[in-house]
C-alpha cells in the first residue's frame, strides 16, 4: 500500500510541476487497491514457497548443467501464474517444509519436463 501511495504522490508532482491536472483511471486504482488486498491476504509462508521457486528457477537457470537451449527456453517462458502454482505445490506439500528448498527445486525441474534431476 505504501508503495502506491508513493507513485501516486510522485504523480502528483510531476503533474503540479507541469501545470497538469490531476486526473486518476479510477479502474486502475481499483485494480491495484484489489491487488494490495490480496497480498496482504496471502500466508507468510505461502510467501516463502514463491520466493524459494522464483530462486530455485534462477539458480537452475544459472547452472551449467541446464543451459541447453531448451531448458533456458522453458524457463524463461515460466510466466507468473506457473510460478504461483509451483509455489502452491510447495506451499501445501508437507514434506517440503524440512528442505524448502530442494523442494521447490524439484517442482521446477518437473514443470520444466526433467523430473528424475
Amino acid at each position: 500500500m505504501k508503495e502506491f501511495i508513493e507513485m501516486l504522490k510522485y504523480n502528483q508532482n510531476i503533474n503540479f510541476e507541469k501545470g497538469l491536472e490531476n486526473r486518476i483511471d479510477i479502474d486502475y486504482v481499483i485494480e491495484k487497491l484489489e491487488e494490495i488486498e490480496k497480498e496482504e491476504n496471502v500466508s507468510p509462508y505461502w510467501k516463502v514457497s514463491k520466493c524459494e521457486v522464483e530462486t530455485a528457477i534462477e539458480d537452475i537457470y544459472n547452472d551449467e548443467l541446464y543451459n541447453d537451449e531448451e531448458t533456458q527456453q522453458k524457463l524463461t517462458n515460466l510466466k507468473d501464474e506457473d510460478i504461483n502454482r509451483l509455489a502452491d505445490y510447495v506451499y501445501n506439500d508437507g514434506e517440503c517444509w524440512a528442505d524448502i528448498y530442494n523442494c521447490a527445486r524439484w517442482y521446477v525441474f518437473k514443470e520444466i519436463g526433467k523430473e528424475d534431476e
